[in-house]
């Protein structure tokens, strides 16, 4: 499961810095939940819903071994341009 993006120099440089693994983003952008900002952007985060298909689908065992690295968020545009990644410290609320 391969998903294309443009990468800003940004983000290259926050997915280095943050540990973020190619196979992480990949799991975000098959399982994660997405949520619009006013400035056209795109966020993409695990929620519990999300985590729950993923417990379904790859199951508990691999599941448990990979949870800790999922506390990460990214931004993009419209036209899958990868703008930034960040850490998770919060809850993203809905809004």
């Amino acid at each position: 499961m391969k998903y294309m993006f443009t990468k800003t120099f940004h983000s290259k440089k926050r997915i280095k810095e943050r540990g973020v693994s190619p196979f992480a983003i990949s799991l975000l952008m098959k399982y994660g939940d997405l949520k619009y900002t006013g400035g056209g952007g795109i966020i993409r985060f695990f929620n519990k819903k999300s985590k729950k298909k993923m417990v379904s689908d790859l199951g508990r065992k691999i599941f448990s071994q990979i949870s800790k690295h999922l506390n990460f968020y990214l931004i993009c545009s419209q036209s899958n341009v990868l703008i930034t990644v960040g850490r998770r410290y919060k809850r993203i609320k809905n809004k």
